[in-house]
């Protein structure tokens, strides 16, 4: 493929994770090879560079480690077990040389959204608080609604300690940007249907405004919508987990 296509497998290749595409000579994986060996041909050795191409790089590995642990739970076959580990170790290298290259201080809070999300599943909690805490600390201008969502997600999940305030702030944005960023909402809703078991785990009454079940389903429910198969895969699977079977 000549560099001239970079664009066109760029925009291929996203379509690909969010498809849930990652195996197999044309999944994103095997795509993402041919991207960088043309993005190491088009692009200088800068910093900022740098450090976004291993951000995109430690994303899709995340991502992939999600798809093979949902079909691990699904199939319980040990080679989706194997490829999820090796993904999320491939993310764990890429997510740390980008920090390497500009520091926390240098990354953008997406950035450092994806950081913190390698992090809290490779031993570095610790290290995942201060990413959050520094993308927390920028300029509201800079922090997308779901960005911040995110990021507070992740940030009650190590913490330990539930809040309702929070939760219904997640919740909120969640259920505004559903139409216009419908990928995004399933992602919230996902991550709050799994504190809110963790609420009710803990011995909380469960109402209709925490039932974990309403908001997997939710959206299971937008991710149909949207044709997001790789995070329908990943809810099911989440749901499946604990007891909570998704259907139409």
């Amino acid at each position: 493929m000549h560099w001239r296509d970079m664009p066109a497998l760029s925009t291929f290749l996203s379509q690909e994770i969010w498809a849930g595409n990652y195996w197999g000579r044309e999944g994103a994986l095997a795509l993402n090879k041919r991207y960088e060996r043309l993005w190491a041909k088009m692009y200088p050795c800068e910093s900022e560079v740098l450090a976004q191409e291993q951000s995109r790089r430690s994303s899709l590995y995340y991502s992939a480690a999600g798809n093979a642990r949902a079909r691990w739970k699904r199939e319980i076959r040990p080679i989706w077990l194997f490829r999820g580990v090796r993904c999320l170790i491939r993310a764990r290298y890429c997510s740390d040389a980008a920090e390497r290259v500009v520091g926390l201080e240098g990354m953008t809070v997406d950035q450092l959204d994806v950081r913190q999300s390698v992090l809290r599943k490779t031993f570095g909690k610790k290290k995942a608080l201060a990413c959050i805490e520094e993308a927390l600390s920028r300029n509201k201008g800079e922090i997308k609604p779901h960005s911040r969502a995110l990021l507070l997600l992740g940030k009650i999940e190590l913490s330990g300690t539930f809040s309702p305030t929070l939760a219904e702030e997640i919740r909120s944005v969640a259920s505004k940007i559903s139409k216009e960023n419908p990928r995004q909402a399933v992602r919230l809703f996902r991550g709050l249907g799994r504190l809110w078991m963790k609420w009710q785990c803990a011995g909380c009454p469960v109402t209709a405004v925490n039932d974990p079940r309403s908001h997997f389903m939710i959206g299971y429910k937008l991710a149909l919508q949207a044709g997001a198969d790789d995070q329908i895969k990943k809810i099911k699977a989440e749901a499946r987990s604990v007891g909570i079977l998704l259907q139409v």
